[in-house]
């Protein structure tokens, strides 16, 4: 039933429609979407029809329609639940897919496919229950030999997980698409009898669908808790940095909870181990410089946003999200303990229309120190030979300046043979006349040394995780910072949202 509109509500209506329409910054999907809540808006919906209630509040065991108490949407489902064991025995006559055979590597295949095609807006169906029970009769008889046409040269791989399972920790698998990765997990499950669940996350994937929920049964009177996908025993997390903050620190939450249950959940956060950022920390740490107040980072490319999930929206893209969230962890984790009061980013797009490919992103310490981190991947330039298109950091103090260039880093710390007081430039002519304040330093005033040395290697990380895991040292990431950088990406986006400065601890 639609409202009784007067004539100059549906002109409002009417050009609000075609502004979406014709709107060129948004894709065919961002167009779908806002004209789903344009129809919302002129629905008023009515009571619950006779009868149905018995299929919203039916009991937990049995098939039953549910909204899940957020309210009625006709033209926006946010669930769209595929009834999957119907798909596999009788397959899909709009898709022309046949009824998968007995064939492990067919049924997943088969599987992908209805996972793409499903008319859902968000373009994901949900799938509710232990994926291992729906794939049971596919796997059985699968032999070795099926297993390795899987994995072919994916030997140390399947090594390295099994070090990790019987050591109680953790894995980041990375590798392009389609090789398996899902499966692998899978094959593990089924090989030690345990429940495994997938998440495929986006930016709508809640915290509620991580942990769980509580749902109020009217028949019973009571809150009755319905398990998130973290209640398994295999957790196949896929593209996280894809999702919300608030989801990310859901799934933290969690690895402090297993600490309880004498299990370790370590984030790889493996940029806290980068040569160049090393040697910036170890200058502000030792005071090489004097009083630090001012930290620069930036980072300039020419080539765009890559063509994958970082170019989509949908899935989480932009650079703030991929690079950002090392930069701002690097800078956080050079002041341990200190306050950060505020943060102003500006953010934009100057070539992607549907992502960021542009932030800076000014932050103020409690111990006086500025931070600036910048990003960008439309920046010309021919200088290719110094490392141009690689990140650069610079660090003013009172007793001197450092410049640390490249992921191999090349650089020096600056300094003054007197007081900066005293330097006194040479007389220099601008257009508009002479000045001192800026003329270069007299000869013999100014002074260069080299870097600090660091030894570091990206294998340090795991190298901790190991003597942490057996009390020999202290977690060198710790959840708490982690989660601190997920609240301080809420506070970047929402200040360039808004163009004003977030006060933040």
């Amino acid at each position: 039933m639609y409202r009784k509109l007067t004539l100059e509500d549906f002109e409002t209506k009417q050009k609000d429609i075609l502004g979406i329409i014709q709107n060129p910054l948004l894709t065919h999907e961002q167009k779908v979407t806002e004209l789903s809540r344009a129809a919302e808006n002129l629905l008023t919906v009515l009571d619950e029809p006779e009868g149905i209630e018995k299929y919203m509040r039916c009991e937990d065991d049995e098939r039953c329609i549910c909204n899940l108490y957020e309210g009625d949407a006709p033209y926006r489902p946010r669930y769209i639940c595929p009834d999957y064991p119907v798909f596999l025995k009788n397959g899909s006559r709009f898709l022309d897919l046949p009824a998968p055979k007995k064939d492990i590597w067919e049924v997943l295949n088969s599987l992908l496919i209805l996972y793409h095609n499903v008319p859902s807006i968000t373009n994901y169906p949900v799938f509710i229950g232990n994926l291992d029970e729906l794939l049971e009769p596919y796997i059985e008889g699968t032999s070795d030999e099926e297993v390795k046409k899987a994995f072919i040269g994916k030997t140390e791989c399947v090594e390295k997980l099994m070090t990790a399972i019987l050591a109680g920790g953790h894995v980041l698998v990375e590798d392009v698409p389609g090789v398996g990765k899902t499966t692998l997990a899978l094959a593990f499950a089924k090989a030690m009898n345990v429940v495994q669940n997938r998440v495929q996350f986006t930016p709508d994937v809640l915290p509620a669908d991580i942990t769980g929920f509580t749902v109020y049964n009217r028949e019973k009177d009571g809150f009755f808790y319905r398990p998130g996908a973290v209640m398994c025993n295999i957790l196949l997390a896929d593209e996280i940095n894809r999702t919300s903050p608030k989801t990310q620190a859901a799934l933290l939450e969690v690895m402090e909870e297993a600490e309880k249950a004498n299990r370790v959940f370590y984030p790889r956060q493996n940029r806290e181990w980068d040569e160049d950022f090393l040697i910036i920390r170890k200058i502000y740490e030792e005071e090489l410089l004097g009083k630090t107040f001012e930290i620069r980072c930036r980072i300039m490319g020419a080539r765009g946003i890559p063509g994958d999930w970082r170019s989509k929206r949908e899935f989480g893209g932009g650079m703030l999200y991929d690079w950002g969230v090392h930069l701002l962890d690097q800078v956080c984790w050079m002041f341990p303990g200190v306050k950060l009061k505020s943060v102003f980013a500006d953010i934009r797009n100057v070539i992607n229309t549907e992502v960021d490919d542009y932030f800076q992103i000014m932050l103020k310490f409690d111990n006086d120190v500025t931070a600036t981190v910048e990003l960008g991947t439309y920046y010309l330039a021919d200088k290719v030979q110094d490392k141009w298109f690689e990140r650069h950091w610079f660090v003013a103090g009172d007793k001197g300046t450092a410049y640390v260039d490249g992921f191999f880093p090349e650089g020096k710390i600056v300094r003054t043979t007197s007081l900066l007081t005293n330097v006194g430039g040479k007389r220099t002519m601008t257009a508009a006349g002479p000045t001192r304040s800026f003329g270069p330093a007299p000869e013999g005033r100014i002074a260069t040394e080299p870097l600090p040395e660091v030894h570091t290697e990206h294998r340090n990380y795991f190298e901790n995780y190991v003597k942490a895991y057996h009390g020999e040292e202290e977690f060198l990431v710790q959840i708490p910072e982690i989660r601190r950088v997920l609240k301080l990406m809420d506070a970047v986006r929402e200040s360039g949202r808004t163009g004003k400065s977030i006060d933040f601890e």
